[in-house]
């Protein structure tokens, strides 16, 4: 079932090619997606990615989530990066690159999107578009991994005008980076047992 709703997140089908790690489909989306593994399970995972009001504890790169996780709802997200960590991986990321402090936008910007997906402890998905600047979509997955523990995977795809022409000098070193910083903050997050979301509020999501 994530693997069917994969294909309708990315709107890939078999003649999707790959460049660079990009995924380009019939309609011209781009994509990308950083994965983790924490060690807790897919619950404990999901509890955390579902507690918006928090997210800005332990997010560096959308830091503001305001809404309530149920599907069909629109929640307002905000890019607010932590710049200093942000700039530094991505020199560490593209090391033979000359990235200019351009490359991040050195301001917040919030959008609206409307949640599309929602399987509780598997899968949370929304999207978002605007006659200027395209589509957008962003999909959190949780997989139990056979060994212990829980495989997050982070993926967003874009289309339009703006997304492709900005796509490898700005929009991807920038996403690329701040989803990384976001997994790992969100594995530390669990991992630590951080002001754990109450699971009765687990039982009203289901």
């Amino acid at each position: 079932m994530v693997a069917d709703q994969e294909k309708e997140f990315t709107g890939v089908r078999d003649s999707t090619v790959e460049q660079s790690g990009v995924k380009k489909s019939y309609h011209s989306m781009l994509s990308i997606t950083n994965e983790i593994t924490i060690a807790a399970t897919p619950e404990d995972v999901w509890l955390a990615l579902v507690d918006f009001p928090r997210w800005e504890n332990w997010n560096p790169f959308l830091r503001d989530l305001e809404g309530v996780a149920l599907a069909g709802e629109r929640v307002k997200v905000t890019v607010n990066p932590d710049y200093a960590a942000l700039h530094a991986r991505l020199h560490d990321l593209y090391p033979d690159r000359q990235l200019s402090e351009g490359v991040v936008l050195n301001k917040s910007s919030s959008f609206r999107p409307r949640i599309t997906h929602y399987q509780p402890a598997a899968l949370l998905g929304w999207k978002y578009h605007n006659l200027l600047t395209g589509g957008y979509r962003q999909r959190f997955a949780l997989q139990h991994e056979k060994t212990g523990g829980t495989k997050f995977s982070n993926t967003v795809a874009m289309t339009g005008c703006l997304p492709r022409l900005g796509w490898e000098t700005a929009i991807k070193p920038m996403y690329d980076g701040g989803m990384q910083l976001m997994n790992e903050g969100l594995k530390h997050w669990v991992e630590q047992g951080r002001e754990a979301f109450d699971p009765a509020l687990f039982a009203l999501r289901r």
